[in-house]
């Protein structure tokens, strides 16, 4: 039987909750933007003054450590770090910097930077380390500045998580060339010899080609891009274990000046923004790989010049209008079509407050929702079945335990199973409790489900009847269905016939319960033996008043002396009657039988 049941959900730090790491955001002129209330507050304290890429740091409490526009770090004082000068980014680089935690450290960040075109992307990607534990804890760049690794690249950054959890993939991609770079940051700190993908599509020629944003879906298993020269998005598969892209598919050469892209939180969704026709594209990734940009729908359109998108803590998609102090937002971006609520002026940064092209660049998982599960599934609930528990979205590289709430089943009362199925030990309500540690943070959310008792109908024990005999199988009980093998639904069947019969009885929870019972008939009639006198003197012979020769009969009984007295009665008689205290004489007995309704009249003599 499968019974699904929602009744109780008590959720616990799970609504649209994501990292805290990323909640706080400055960029443009002057323009910040804090997440941690839960509703987005502006910021008016911000010091960068840029165009374009900058990154923003908080603590897991949400609280600012630092941020950047790839050539001067604040700390969370907004005062520019000791050693925080001159970095190579760009003010016009559209992902100017990113700040990645190192692993296995507390206070380490690794900040990497690109270069502009304007610059002709001569300093290339480059990185420098900041040590939170210096200045007394506001934090400073060590020695180790603006290190490189490779030029030219082109103005696209980000950072993807390792499959173990702990390390990161910074992703660049080649100028005049078609070959991504993924360099892998461990604790023992880069390793500058990157993992190399070539595809078919080249990034090179004119400068503008050099221009447009990458980023990473939040499980990290896809990567898109934009190419504003060649008017058009890519998209490809990428292998968090391996730094590898694949599978790479390119849009129509359409989308003239072509600049931001995003993911939906669920994966499921492409956002591109398309400056010179001030739209924003929504692309099926569920769809074939064939029919992928084939599905472009625009979902919005701006007053202004759009260019970047960036998914932020509260699920919400924002996206940048040129030298605007407005942002418009993507309300609903897991949504199809226009369900996804594009609005234009979505939220106001505050006088004398404006953007350009870029938001923060963070690391995606920062802006993963943790651990985006508003519930779980489960089946089948009646007394006995394995119920089924089900995530819809798992999450990987996360710890899931379930706490059954049955501490009668032992140690099975826990699993760590992605789909568990446990076993209820009695009917009744449990509360049934999934623990996720995602990061460093566990989250829970629990149910009460109940598991429902089934209903019971004993047919008897299989047996043979004498010819001509009926049995009646079954009862009515109240609140049931009945089904029996001929698909007939009374309470009650009759036999009449040799055969196995059956019926599969269901309660109004859906609970069901089968019984089976086999029926032989013999070939002769079976007439009852009756004794007409019994001995009960102790000798073992003739004892007792037995009536032989119809095994299947179920008498009732009622024993009267001569004067009509009642001095016996058994509604189940089983052959015992042994005249008790009677005394010897003369003695009268009706037999009933409930199966065949069959009624014997007689008499029997008592000698002791």
């Amino acid at each position: 039987m499968k019974h699904f049941l929602l009744l109780f959900l008590l959720v616990s730090s799970l609504t649209a909750l994501a990292q805290k790491e990323a909640n706080i955001w400055y960029f443009g002129e002057y323009a910040g933007l804090d997440f941690n209330r839960g509703e987005v507050t502006v910021l008016k304290n911000g010091k960068t003054n840029t165009q374009e890429g900058t990154t923003s740091v908080a603590d897991k409490n949400g609280n600012l450590l630092f941020y950047s526009d790839g050539i001067t770090v604040w700390n969370k004082n907004h005062t520019p770090m000791p050693n925080g000068f001159g970095l190579t980014g760009h003010k016009s680089a559209i992902q100017s910097v990113i700040a990645v935690p190192k692993p296995g450290s507390a206070t380490l960040y690794y900040l990497f930077t690109v270069d502009a075109i304007e610059n002709d992307l001569s300093n290339g990607l480059r990185y420098s380390v900041l040590d939170m534990s210096l200045q007394n804890g506001l934090g400073d760049i060590t020695a180790t500045k603006n290190v490189l690794l490779e030029a030219p690249v082109t103005e696209k950054l980000t950072v993807v998580r390792h499959t173990n959890n702990k390390d990161f993939w910074i992703l660049v991609h080649k100028w005049n060339s078609y070959e991504f770079s993924s360099y892998l940051l461990t604790s023992l700190g880069v390793n500058t010899k990157p993992v190399i993908s070539k595809t078919s599509f080249y990034h090179g020629g004119e400068m503008l080609n050099a221009i447009g944003f990458l980023k990473a879906s939040v499980d990290g298993k896809k990567l898109a891009l934009a190419v504003r020269g060649s008017n058009r998005f890519e998209l490809f598969n990428f292998d968090a274990k391996t730094g590898l892209l694949s599978n790479g598919i390119v849009s129509p050469e359409i989308y003239v000046n072509a600049l931001g892209v995003e993911f939906s939180p669920d994966g499921k969704k492409l956002y591109g923004a398309v400056a010179t026709s001030r739209q924003i594209f929504q692309f099926d990734l569920t769809a074939s790989k064939t029919q992928i940009f084939s599905s472009g729908f625009v979902i919005g359109n701006s007053v202004d010049v759009l260019c970047g998108l960036q998914l932020a803590p509260d699920g919400r998609i924002y996206a940048t209008r040129r030298y605007s102090n407005y942002l418009g937002v993507i309300q609903n971006p897991n949504q199809t079509g226009t369900a996804s609520n594009f609005v234009d002026d979505g939220l106001y940064l505050g006088s004398g407050k404006y953007v350009w092209f870029s938001l923060p660049n963070f690391l995606p998982q920062y802006l993963q929702i943790q651990p985006i599960i508003e519930s779980f599934d489960f089946t089948n609930t009646c007394e006995g079945d394995s119920t089924l528990f089900t995530i819809e979205n798992i999450l990987s590289n996360h710890e899931y335990v379930w706490n059954f709430g049955d501490l009668k089943s032992g140690a099975s009362n826990l699993s760590t199973k992605l789909k568990p199925a446990h076993k209820f030990t009695n009917p009744g309500q449990y509360l049934v409790k999934l623990t996720v540690k995602a990061e460093s943070e566990w989250y829970s959310i629990e149910k009460k489900i109940t598991i429902y008792g089934r209903p019971l109908l004993y047919l008897g024990a299989d047996t043979t009847l004498c010819k001509d005999e009926k049995l009646m199988l079954g009862k009515s009980i109240g609140n049931v269905s009945y089904k029996w093998q001929d698909n007939s639904t009374q309470a009650t069947y009759e036999v009449t016939k040799s055969g196995k019969y059956w019926v599969e009885i269901i309660n109004e929870n859906g609970c069901s319960y089968t019984d089976t019972i086999e029926v032989k008939y013999r070939e002769n009639s079976c007439q009852p033996i009756i004794p007409n006198i019994i001995t009960p003197n102790g000798d073992g012979l003739n004892e007792t008043f037995s009536i032989k020769g119809a095994p299947n009969k179920k008498w009732q009984i009622k024993i009267f002396n001569r004067w009509g007295n009642l001095v016996y009665q058994n509604p189940n008689y089983e052959n015992e009657w042994n005249a008790g205290q009677q005394p010897d004489g003369v003695y009268y007995y009706v037999l009933h039988d409930l199966t065949s309704q069959q009624t014997l009249k007689g008499y029997v003599e008592v000698m002791k």
